[in-house]
């Protein structure tokens, strides 16, 4: 196996796990939440703070040494490329979105559903969070998808 093909199936695979965890996560997460059970919304939260730190992150450092190594060794500039250039971009703008926003919300929904007592329902500030999510959740799925299809493109 040459270094290219390696680095191919490497970058490919990252971009798998990447995007379905992604897309999985949300749908699992709005379930839990439609549910309005304090048990099943707290242990999504959990999850979607475990999917992140192993699969998200890492498949975004895999992506980006993978694409970057496999430019170098192509020859590709990736930077004047103009549609690789605007893939960049949209994953960047994505990690922002993540980082940014997605993130802390994450962070305060699970709090909140963490101190949900046996007998009390959810409260509103973490379905207004909820809702915020999924919107800014949406942009944040929209923009790596926008940049797989500018890679696949060119």
């Amino acid at each position: 196996m040459t270094a290219g093909i390696a680095l191919r199936f490497l970058h490919l695979t990252a971009v798998v796990v990447f995007l379905g965890d992604i897309l999985v996560t949300a749908v699992w997460k709005w379930f839990a939440d439609r549910s309005r059970e304090p048990r099943v919304i707290a242990w999504a939260q959990r999850q979607v703070m475990l999917t992140d730190r192993y699969l998200l992150i890492p498949s975004v450092a895999v992506l980006v040494v993978s694409g970057y190594a496999s430019a170098r060794l192509l020859g590709i500039a990736v930077w004047t490329t103009p549609t690789y250039a605007a893939a960049q971009v949209l994953f960047i703008l994505s990690g922002l979105v993540w980082s940014r926003v997605l993130r802390p919300v994450q962070l305060r929904q699970l709090a909140l559903a963490e101190g949900i007592g046996p007998d009390q329902a959810v409260p509103p500030e973490y379905f207004a969070l909820a809702r915020r999510w999924l919107g800014w959740g949406l942009v944040a799925l929209a923009l790596p998808f926008g940049s797989l299809f500018l890679m696949v493109y060119h």
